[in-house]
């Protein structure tokens, strides 16, 4: 990893060895001074080659239960090919200070597949997956484990592991926590849905998913509920003026959608509901809000004296009319600008 002075016209090596770039060679800790940065471990050695005669037949075994599945490319072969994946996938944490130009090594290496600092910089949430690997699964459904970290690799709390996803249903989601980040108006409070339908859209339920929220360095904390939606949550955006978040549920035999602007902060928080309409509706289409970067360099929406600003491609049966409106959060009253 490199370093370049835009107004020196220099740059200098700043990691010792290779970055790895089947994960994310590098990211921006908070404050902008250092790059949490994954290498190449310093003992990987080298490439396993393959042996010349095989050590025995290629065996797959499953268990009695029945499960979904499709059929996928480019999947993990043999031993040989597991030995490929854990030589070239497997990173090390190092995170390098750009002023003092020193660097430290975090945890142990492993295969991280996502690895995510809290806004407060003092805190890592790392996804890291775990063996056994699947021949007929791609690597998104091999088990994985999602942790709170301290920057010297200290473990803070499990949050979620899972084994091989083999029995999601189609067009569902796994069990347990998902989505799982960190809230951009916090120093290091993590959010995430839950099903509660066993994560199969077909189950007729009232409630399909609950929205939590944790502290993990809370001694003893427990995750809080936030609310419940009746269709499957898909994402949360959050306000600029703190404690307001957009969230989006979607039903997916109508191709439907649902907004709600929801104060996280009142402990029975009342959502109010923003859109209701079909995804498959370009006309109606209100717009995508606008957002801004907060203090702590996180992503979230613009708004400006008690609005929100919305952008959308306006189209028309005469063609896209891009338009930019102003929405009203006291009564939802959407002007084009």
């Amino acid at each position: 990893m490199w370093v370049g002075d835009a107004r020196e016209g220099t740059a200098r090596a700043v990691t010792p060895r290779r970055v790895n770039g089947t994960g994310r060679p590098f990211q921006w800790m908070p404050g902008g001074r250092a790059l949490l940065c994954e290498l190449v471990p310093e003992k990987r050695g080298a490439m396993p080659e393959r042996p010349a005669v095989p050590a025995g037949p290629a065996i797959q075994e499953s268990s009695a239960d029945a499960g979904p599945v499709r059929t996928y490319q480019d999947l993990l072969r043999d031993a040989h090919d597991e030995a490929l994946f854990d030589h070239f996938f497997t990173s090390e944490l190092v995170l390098v200070d750009l002023e003092a130009g020193a660097t430290r090594t975090i945890g142990a290496p492993a295969l991280f597949d996502d690895v995510e600092p809290a806004p407060s910089g003092e805190l890592l949430l790392v996804t890291r997956r775990v063996k056994p690997w699947s021949w007929l699964f791609p690597a998104g459904s091999f088990p994985a484990i999602t942790e709170v970290w301290t920057l010297d690799g200290r473990l803070v709390r499990e949050i979620e592991r899972h084994p091989l996803l083999d029995n999601v249903p189609i067009e569902g989601v796994k069990t347990g926590p998902r989505a799982i980040g960190w809230r951009p108006d916090r120093p290091a409070t993590l959010t995430w849905a839950e099903a509660l339908d066993g994560g199969d859209p077909k189950r007729k339920v009232e409630r399909r998913d609950r929205w939590m929220e944790l502290d993990p360095a809370a001694p003893g904390g427990e995750p809080r509920e936030i609310l419940r939606t009746e269709h499957r949550f898909t994402g949360a955006q959050w306000l600029d003026r703190g404690d307001v978040a957009l969230v989006r549920e979607f039903d997916r035999d109508r191709r439907w959608m649902r907004a709600w602007i929801v104060d996280v902060s009142k402990a029975a928080p009342a959502p109010r509901l923003l859109w209701d309409r079909s995804v498959q509706d370009r006309y109606g289409d209100p717009g995508a809000p606008l957002t801004t970067l907060n203090a702590a360099g996180r992503s979230v929406i613009l708004t400006h004296d008690g609005a929100l600003l919305l952008a959308g491609n306006g189209a028309t049966r005469t063609g896209d009319r891009p338009f930019l409106a102003r929405l009203g959060l006291a009564d939802f009253a959407s002007r084009r600008l």
